[in-house]
């Protein structure tokens, strides 16, 4: 998944990319593909590089990187996941990917980072988005992906996850639900945690209760 079909881009084509994906990953967040790619495509080397330190800075976080794990139906024992107890994120994980019909086999691959270890910080960071639904308690819809775009933005600083949380269309929100929206994201863009989330391995901890984990992380839950 890493080192298959992965190519360097000129700046035109980075260009063409960035604007083309960009627009569609805007006007529609559920195309993950264009997401994908978009973010690839304007993430600047240095930003994965300083994504990496900060993975680097903790024990667990160069376990993560030594171990480099991969989150599909193949690699994770969901039947395991749900045997766990309720309140878990493990058991918690796997009952909102089945209640909310999502796979994580529909994270596509990096196509576009050459470094290696940069690749996998990227596919890493596609691969918990949906660990972030969870743990912000962030509904499948457009306030909730547009409140973990926030977060991502103020964990990473890429480009694609600020423009998910400002530029989506709020024309679908009414002007009392995007006033308190407003402050959802506000919160959410500043970087007030404790644990860089992506140094996490989750693998680890799925028999860990989710609120204590919230907790050490930080993350504030702005939904309730």
């Amino acid at each position: 998944m890493l080192t298959r079909h992965r190519r360097s881009l000129s700046l035109v084509q980075r260009g063409i990319l960035a604007v083309g994906c960009g627009i569609t990953a805007v006007r529609d967040p559920y195309r993950y593909d264009c997401v994908a790619y978009a973010t690839e495509a304007t993430t600047l080397p240095s930003q994965l590089e300083q994504v990496k330190k900060r993975i680097l800075s903790t024990d667990e976080g160069r376990r993560l990187l030594d171990a480099k794990p991969i989150i599909n139906t193949n690699t994770v024992d969901f039947e395991h996941l749900k045997s766990l107890a309720p309140s878990t994120l493990g058991h918690e994980y796997q009952s909102m990917l089945e209640r909310q019909n999502i796979s994580p086999d529909t994270r596509v691959p990096v196509k576009y980072v050459e470094d290696e270890e940069a690749a996998y910080v990227m596919l890493r960071y596609r691969q918990i988005h949906d660990f972030l639904h969870l743990l912000l308690d962030a509904p499948t819809n457009f306030e909730g992906e547009s409140a973990v775009k926030a977060f991502e933005f103020s964990q990473t600083g890429f480009a694609v996850p600020f423009l998910g949380a400002t530029a989506a269309p709020f024309y679908r929100l009414n002007s009392a639900k995007w006033k308190r929206h407003q402050k959802r994201l506000a919160t959410l863009m500043k970087d007030n945690t404790y644990l860089h989330y992506l140094s996490v391995f989750y693998e680890e901890r799925w028999d860990q209760d989710i609120d204590q984990l919230r907790k050490e992380i930080g993350i504030p839950q702005i939904f309730q």
